[in-house]
């Protein structure tokens, strides 16, 4: 009897592809389940949500505190998570929020309350719609300054907070570089006596001294997914939430951003890939342009040197002679040598890999106006003082788009406003729209 040894051959390949896929999905969930007991142990612990419950409106603290930091899920849906069987809730962007009831132990940083003065905040999550959003909030409503800790994405970049300090000190140290949507990362703050420290994929990406040594609680709920109610609400998922009362060391935040491996892991050695630019982008000299590059089994420890050439790869400049290595980095394209045979290219160090553009892209010239003239027009403008206003121009009119002002209930009763005002020079304006931002 002949056998189709051709056939043969391919359902061996489809049935060993079934046995790694299913084989390799146990083994990231078993490495999770390792690390979760881990946090389960630990009496640092003081919250731990591991978004597993998949149905209900309670998310669950799994830590050692319990049931007194159950948070309750408003408007708000069941997904998958970071692989199939991880559990996540999907906020909506508009009304989804979990609060958790105020609790003095969500406050170490009160020494005044028993707490050690430092503590740290970890978050699995994926931004479905980057700009502004809230992550994690001690209830601001709208103002830092009222709030013990906060974090959130401000013009799509990570952003944190710490208020509640002696003379109405505010820190806030922020993420360089902005996110990208449908993207899973782990986010963390530290903070001890000396700073708060930002971190992305187990890199520090921010730092700010911290002077004041007493920050109190402002006894209010612990949101997750929004800060303040009604403000900037988060569009995405989250999967796992964790606050220890100490600081991690950067060593210890760089193996939880990674104790979880991919679904898949990728096959091969390790490697890099330049992502953009690629080869065949006209960038504007002078604008601020960013350079991406995907690592493969390369520590997030590693440093990575960005260079470019205007020859076709002849000779190179130097950008960065130690980037972390977090698969972004905003540049500054050269505005004094527009050239048509351009490069870039990123090596690591110490595993010594190197990418680079898989052909010429262009630097054309700087397209901005070297010197602007400001003229005092008026100082007496109808509209009532305010912060982050929008502003253009359009059909012949200047055109100012609402704005926000903490302070000023009455014109601003939520904060924000979103009043529209015109005018053709400057002095003269026409209320085209009020306010109905009202309570």
């Amino acid at each position: 009897m002949k056998t189709n040894s051709i056939g043969l051959r391919w359902l061996a390949v489809v049935v060993l592809l079934g046995v790694c896929s299913e084989s390799t999905m146990v083994w990231a969930d078993d490495r999770w389940n390792v690390e979760r007991q881990r946090l389960l142990d630990d009496r640092s612990v003081i919250a731990y949500y591991d978004f597993q419950e998949g149905v209900g409106t309670v998310l669950k603290n799994k830590a050692k505190t319990g049931a007194v930091l159950d948070g309750t899920i408003h408007d708000a849906g069941w997904e998958q998570g970071r692989w199939p069987g991880k559990k996540a809730i999907r906020f909506n962007g508009k009304s989804s929020v979990v609060e958790i009831a105020a609790h003095e132990l969500l406050c170490p940083l009160d020494k005044k309350q028993g707490g050690g003065g430092e503590m740290t905040i970890e978050v699995w999550m994926l931004a479905k719609v980057c700009g502004n959003g809230g992550i994690l909030d001690k209830s601001s409503n709208g103002t830092a300054a009222n709030s013990s800790y906060a974090i959130w994405m401000s013009g799509s970049r990570l952003v944190a907070y710490m208020g509640r300090q002696s003379g109405g000190k505010v820190l806030v140290t922020a993420d360089d570089d902005v996110m990208d949507k449908d993207e899973w990362i782990h986010l963390a703050i530290t903070i001890n006596d000396q700073q708060m420290s930002i971190y992305r994929n187990g890199v520090r990406v921010g730092v700010v001294k911290r002077d004041a040594v007493e920050i109190s609680d402002n006894g209010q709920p612990l949101l997750i997914g929004a800060i303040g109610k009604g403000f900037w609400n988060f569009n995405g998922l989250m999967d796992e939430v964790v606050i220890h009362k100490r600081a991690l060391s950067e060593v210890e935040i760089e193996r939880r951003a990674s104790y979880v491996p991919d679904a898949f892991e990728p096959a091969g050695p390790p490697a890099i890939t330049l992502l953009s630019p690629r080869g065949g982008e006209s960038l504007n000299g002078g604008s601020w342009h960013r350079i991406r590059w995907a690592s493969q089994k390369v520590s997030a420890r590693d440093l990575v040197k960005i260079e470019w050439s205007g020859d076709d790869g002849r000779a190179w400049t130097e950008i960065a002679p130690s980037a972390p290595n977090t698969g972004e980095f905003v540049w500054q394209a050269s505005s004094s040598t527009p050239s048509t045979q351009c490069r870039v290219r990123v090596s690591t160090s110490p595993s010594k890999l190197v990418a680079q553009s898989d052909r010429p892209f262009s630097i054309v010239p700087a397209q901005d106006v070297p010197a602007y003239e400001w003229v005092k027009v008026t100082l007496a403008a109808p509209f009532a003082p305010r912060d982050g206003l929008g502003a253009l121009t359009f059909k012949g009119r200047m055109w100012l788009l609402g704005g926000w002002n903490p302070s000023d209930k009455q014109h601003f009763p939520r904060i924000c406003n979103n009043e529209v005002w015109s005018s053709q020079d400057g002095a003269a304006w026409i209320l085209e729209k009020p306010n109905t931002f009202k309570d």
